[in-house]
């Protein structure tokens, strides 16, 4: 009962992955390396709009100090930056 159905659309559909720096047309991120920008870069601005406005954070009855979040910010923005300067080289 396993069939499989090949859709033939005159417009190219989907997202599309590269293996090849040479074959890599145009502004093209993998959606998994977008998503982890985002990610990081939404950590970071959180680290710091906590510095900025103070707020405080409890887990289990333990605040986190001010500090957790400038370590926070430097160790998420790095990544971001990493990540989307990594990005950037692939498809140069």
């Amino acid at each position: 009962m396993n069939h499989l159905v090949a859709l033939d659309f005159p417009f190219h559909v989907g997202v599309p992955f590269h293996t090849s720096i040479a074959t890599a047309p145009g502004p093209f991120v993998k959606p998994f390396t977008t998503i982890a920008i985002v990610v990081f870069s939404l950590v970071a601005v959180l680290h710091v709009l906590r510095l900025i406005f103070g707020w405080e954070v409890v887990i289990n009855g333990l605040v986190m100090p001010m500090w957790v979040s400038v370590v926070g910010f430097i160790v998420a923005g790095g990544l971001a930056v990493m990540v989307w300067r990594e990005a950037r080289t692939e498809k140069h």
